[in-house]
């Protein structure tokens, strides 16, 4: 791969320039004090280049020499380019640098985004990793390394565990009109005759799953575990309120809780008078069988593990992130008029050219107006 640095001549002279904004001439130079680095550190963006020849620029303020993962701005594939300069940092035993190939290969299959546990699970299959809380651990601690040596870039570990409640604001109306225009969609399922919505049990999965649904605007719901009444019933009355036949298809463990949580969110909604066809796509022990999935023992201290019928668990993390997304769109799909997709589709690509002439004609007659008043 070929990588160069953008606002230099040559990558020389950038590492060159870095390196001497980060150390004084009678200072000493300690390329192995993390500390020390990272209180004077500058990021540079540098242009890397995919086999297909495609240009993304790379963000990194890390040791010079390292190997950092890109993914292509174009086509989305993972590769490796190298930073220049020469590495002087602490050399990395064989088995972690295995370890951390073995997770290269895993994004480089699956793509961004996946959970740590998703990681620790893919690691485990791979036995690179044992199927216990240390080897969690392990996974845990290489995903923390690599982040923060800037190798793997942070966004591709999700967690939607954290979040905000702030108002929307702009800086001006011109750039809320920009951000208009690049939010606007059509509702692709006004004129389908089904409306399909899509239940997933963990809050950091959503992260996982959430490209497929936002592509075929499809609402996701997280339903941890045994959902409150409030939640049962306002969901039901959404669903009546659409009027259309209903989908959900719901994605959990494969566990005593997780089971049962599923089946009494199913009979609240009915409960409530929601009428949907109500089915858990994952995980089901036909899965866990025929994929060979990675598999815990029955937790004793859950209540209803009494009446649990299998010698196992398995959590929906278990489930290799293609195959899991594989599930939601086939879910999704299913149910579409491609038809009418696309003719809606079409309408929105009109009304967004409209609304781009709409903000370009604001933006003219705003700069005409300053001219006047500045003549006058």
């Amino acid at each position: 791969m070929t990588v160069k640095a953008e606002g230099f001549g040559t990558l020389d002279k950038a590492l060159t320039d870095i390196m001497n904004s980060y150390f004084d001439d009678d200072e000493e130079e300690d390329w192995t004090a993390p500390v020390e680095w990272e209180s004077r550190r500058r990021e540079v963006s540098y242009l890397v280049c995919c086999e297909q020849g495609h240009e993304t620029v790379r963000t990194y303020g890390g040791d010079p020499g390292l190997v950092v993962w890109v993914q292509c701005e174009t086509c989305g594939a993972i590769y490796q380019a190298r930073i220049p300069g020469k590495y002087r940092g602490r050399k990395v035993r064989q088995s972690t640098q295995r370890k951390r190939d073995a997770i290269f290969d895993i994004f480089a299959e699956s793509g961004p985004t996946m959970t740590v546990r998703q990681v620790y699970y893919a690691l485990a299959v791979r036995r690179f990793v044992p199927k216990t809380h240390d080897g969690y651990r392990q996974a845990g601690y290489q995903l923390t390394a690599l982040r923060r040596l800037e190798i793997m870039p942070y966004g591709w570990i999700a967690d939607n565990t954290r979040w905000q409640i702030k108002p929307t604001t702009y800086t001006g109306l011109e750039s809320a009109m920009q951000i208009w225009h690049d939010a606007y969609r059509r509702d692709l399922w006004a004129r389908q005759g089904v409306h399909v919505e899509v239940w997933v049990e963990k809050d950091a999965l959503a992260g996982v799953i959430a490209p497929v649904t936002r592509r075929y605007d499809v609402p996701l719901f997280v339903a941890r575990g045994f959902s409150s009444m409030t939640f049962a019933y306002d969901a039901a009355e959404a669903i009546k309120e659409i009027g259309k036949p209903t989908y959900i298809y719901h994605f959990g463990d494969f566990d005593p809780s997780g089971v049962s949580a599923a089946l009494t969110l199913k009979e609240e909604l009915g409960r409530h008078g929601a009428r949907a066809q109500f089915r858990r796509m994952a995980v089901t022990r036909d899965q866990v069988e025929a994929m060979d999935l990675p598999t815990l023992a029955v937790n004793r201290k859950d209540p209803r593990a009494g009446t649990w019928q299998h010698p196992y668990v398995c959590e929906l993390d278990a489930l290799p992130v293609k195959e899991l997304r594989s599930l939601v769109e086939s879910s999704i799909v299913q149910h579409i008029d491609h038809a009418q997709l696309e003719q809606t589709r079409k309408a929105e690509s009109i009304e967004k050219t409209t609304f781009d002439e709409m903000r370009r004609y604001f933006v003219q007659e705003r700069n005409n107006g300053d001219v006047m008043r500045a003549a006058l």
